[in-house]
């Protein structure tokens, strides 16, 4: 019986074309070192090797490894194989396989779905990168781009770097966002324990507070605070009596001040000493040392009876003065 003569469309310097309605089906190895083009290549019980490109192609269908420099268009399914040696995949539509290895991927409008991992060494860029329960890793350094932000469970972290000293900052909605560090700082020595009462203040404990509200410093003993101390400065610019502090008498019973005055235009000072006693319903005080470097008192001092005793003050002159206090309170 004659032989069958082989048949084919055109073979020209290494090159295959396959015309309509053709394949290669069932061929354990098939080598080119130039471009093979077809509609459909089944390669399911051997190989595509060494092939300059695989160019055109709707449907790539592998159960074993398919090694080759380029891959270009179509739907590559990787049934139990990988693609190894790979320095471009270049793909519009769907990538779906277990293992995808070496070279870069380049997704313009499609995506990997499916993957239990996909390890990179260079950079993954595309639309869409979807892992399912897998991991995207990468161990030369590889990026997320193409976006403004990273999504982890409920916030998106941004893919840039912020500024020098920046912290990240949460807007509680879901946005994370570099933000410049404000700075701020709290009271208290390296392994004191400080607690906030929300407005400023704070504790070390019950008998040691810092109360910012009022603007003092209180101490007590066995968690009862039973002193204060306050200080602050003012300005007297008329010839009236001028308050200058004042406190609860029923929450302290007993006041020193130590009140300093001095005239910028003379510069001249004084200083004065005043005990203050009350009950909460009424006070009396008593000054008992007056210092001041000019030829008169620069000012007098008064205290109203009240159950808040109001220090006053009254420049004896016509210039202005700058007045400061410290106060000591007791229980």
């Amino acid at each position: 019986m004659a032989q069958q003569a082989f048949r084919f469309t055109q073979a020209t310097d290494g090159t295959i074309t396959i015309g309509s309605g053709g394949a290669i089906a069932g061929a354990t190895t098939i080598t080119a070192t130039g471009l093979i083009t077809g509609a459909g290549l089944d390669a399911s019980a051997g190989g595509l090797v060494n092939a300059g490109a695989i160019a055109g192609a709707t449907t790539v269908n592998a159960s074993g490894a398919i090694t080759g420099g380029s891959f270009t268009d179509g739907t590559l399914t990787i049934n139990a194989g990988s693609i190894t040696n790979a320095v471009s995949v270049n793909a519009s539509g769907a990538i779906i396989g277990g293992s995808l290895t070496d070279g870069q991927l380049n997704i313009t409008g499609g995506a990997i779905t499916g993957a239990t991992t996909i390890t990179a060494s260079g950079q993954i860029a595309g639309v869409g990168v979807s892992a399912g329960a897998g991991a995207l890793t990468g161990t030369g350094g590889s990026t997320v781009s193409g976006a403004t932000d990273f999504t982890i469970g409920a916030f998106a972290l941004p893919v840039t770097d912020g500024s020098a000293n920046q912290v990240l900052k949460t807007d509680g909605a879901g946005t994370v966002t570099w933000e410049t560090d404000a700075g701020a700082s709290t009271p208290g020595a390296a392994g004191d324990i400080l607690l906030s009462d929300g407005g400023g203040g704070f504790s070390v404990d019950a008998s040691f507070n810092i109360d910012t509200t009022n603007e003092l410093l209180q101490i007590g003993a066995g968690g009862s605070v039973y002193g204060a101390f306050k200080s602050n400065t003012t300005t007297i610019s008329s010839g009236s009596a001028t308050s200058i502090d004042t406190f609860a008498g029923s929450a302290y019973k007993g006041a020193k001040y130590v009140i300093t005055a001095f005239d910028a235009t003379t510069s001249e000072s004084q200083t004065t000493e005043l005990l203050v006693t009350a009950d909460g319903a009424a006070s009396s005080f008593v000054p008992f040392a007056d210092v001041f470097t000019s030829a008169a008192p620069l000012f007098t001092v008064n205290v109203t009876s009240a159950a808040s005793p109001a220090v006053q003050l009254t420049r004896t002159g016509s210039n202005n003065l700058t007045v400061r206090f410290m106060r000591q309170t007791i229980a």
